[in-house]
């Protein structure tokens, strides 16, 4: 195809110019190919020591890393000197013993430094004997550590271990503990096991050689007693050895007062009362039983008998739910028989050996029986108690009592019981005391001829067996 100037004119039809576009565009791309086959084919040269194409452009080749530097060499670490060599033996009580050599010494402890160079003190009732002295360097040095050993194992007496005495320094020995016999300790030990069995009722030995339980000697009679009770069959002296043994736990107290006149004047009295108190967990019992009786000159002053019994359940410091029953007999009031009975709620403020405070109050009934014929009556009422007991100097204790009990019908008809006593301790274990005390018992509605108030002044003894 022969081109000319006319056939790129303006007059050229648009096919003629697209196919002579094509063709020109085909004709690059083949000439582009040839050279780039052109290029990746040439030889290199002789003279490139580099590596390098002729046309200058670097390959597509991976470059060895650079070579690293040489390591610094390392220094030599410092030379650690060998540990000082032993210079004695300490030996505790323990069973351990340690090489080293003495530090220090005082009158309280020994300071021992270990081969390693730590120090260590120890309390001297801890150590049980010292090796103290020189060894010598090289050959001399084994032959006597050797020596030392065969000496020590053929008999401690030739040993050359020497006691602490011996290289303590002498002194008053302020602040040294003593060192405690084990023989004492193993005693003591043993006492305390024999006593815990005892209590778990395990079997022990008596005197005799028998062994018998805990339990089982609660039940013992004395040999009075067996004499007594023997005779009769099991089933009955069973409750009266049940009731000795539930006695035991009780706290018992036991008052006395008489007056006795004889000449002008003729004049007989005697005050007598009894009080059993048992504390179990959050129960507490009391049963109080006694009377008074006295004559003047043929005359009867006096003649009343009471038992009362109590039990309160609950807490110290808190409310607690009691049941009463109080029982009375009154010759002089012509009362044949009063009897209440109340349940309710308290609280209790206090209540241990010398300290007690409690309060009761709750719905009753009462019933009386009089010897004059037509007072016989039954009334509901409010039964309201304040129990106290207070020590006021070293050997002495107030304490007090107050009863109210209002009927509910008619609140004209109340009878009220207030008992308040000081009493004086005689003896160290508070067994003895001497007891001054008043009483004051209150009816509104006595018996024909009869006065309301009723006073009691009692000088007593007492004895608490616990």
């Amino acid at each position: 195809m022969h081109l000319t100037s006319e056939s790129f004119s303006g007059d050229t039809p648009p096919a003629v110019r697209w196919q002579r576009a094509r063709f020109c565009r085909s004709l690059g791309t083949i000439l582009f190919l040839l050279l780039s086959m052109m290029a990746f084919s040439l030889p290199v040269s002789a003279n490139n020591t580099t590596n390098e194409p002729l046309d200058g452009r670097r390959p597509l080749v991976a470059q060895a890393p650079p070579a690293a530097p040489a390591p610094a060499p390392i220094a030599a670490p410092a030379a650690i000197p060998a540990p000082a060599p032993p210079e004695g033996i300490l030996s505790l009580k323990d069973g351990r013993k340690l090489e080293g050599r003495l530090a220090s010494v005082t009158a309280r402890d020994v300071g021992w430094t270990l081969p390693t160079g730590q120090t260590i003190t120890f309390p001297l009732t801890l150590v049980e004997k010292l090796e103290v002295k020189p060894i010598a360097n090289g050959t001399a040095g084994e032959e006597e550590k050797t020596a030392s050993a065969d000496a020590k194992e053929t008999s401690e007496e030739e040993s050359a271990m020497s006691p602490p005495e011996a290289f303590f320094p002498e002194g008053d020995g302020e602040g040294l503990i003593e060192p405690v016999d084990q023989t004492v300790i193993d005693e003591e030990v043993k006492a305390v096991e024999t006593a815990d069995a005892s209590v778990d009722g395990e079997s022990v030995e008596n005197a005799d050689g028998e062994a018998s339980s805990d339990e089982e000697g609660l039940y013992e009679l004395t040999q009075f007693e067996e004499s007594v009770v023997s005779p009769f069959p099991e089933p009955l002296t069973f409750p009266y050895r049940f009731s000795r043994k539930q006695l035991a736990d009780w706290t018992k107290r036991f008052e006395i007062g008489a007056r006795m006149l004889s000449g002008n004047s003729e004049e007989t009295a005697l005050n007598s009362e009894a009080r059993f108190e048992n504390r179990c967990w959050d129960y507490t019992t009391r049963i109080d039983a006694g009377g008074k009786w006295g004559e003047a000159r043929g005359i009867q002053t006096s003649n009343q008998l009471f038992a009362n019994a109590n039990v309160d359940i609950g807490e110290v410091g808190s409310w607690i739910f009691y049941v009463t029953n109080q029982n009375q007999y009154d010759e002089l009031q012509d009362l044949d028989y009063r009897g209440t009975l109340s349940a309710g709620i308290g609280h209790r403020f206090f209540d241990d050996e010398d300290r007690r405070l409690i309060t009761r109050i709750g719905p009753g009934v009462t019933a009386e029986e009089y010897h004059s014929p037509g007072n016989d009556r039954v009334t509901a009422d409010i039964f309201a108690e304040a129990e106290f007991q207070w020590p006021l100097f070293d050997r002495t204790r107030f304490e007090s009592k107050s009863t109210i009990r209002p009927s509910i019908e008619d609140y004209e008809v109340f009878r009220f019981t207030n008992d308040m006593a000081v009493l004086v301790q005689l003896d160290e274990q508070s067994s003895w005391q001497f007891k001054l005390g008043v009483k004051q018992e209150y009816n509104s509605h006595p018996a024909i001829n009869r006065k309301k108030s009723d006073f009691t002044t009692v000088f007593q003894l007492v004895y608490t067996l616990k």
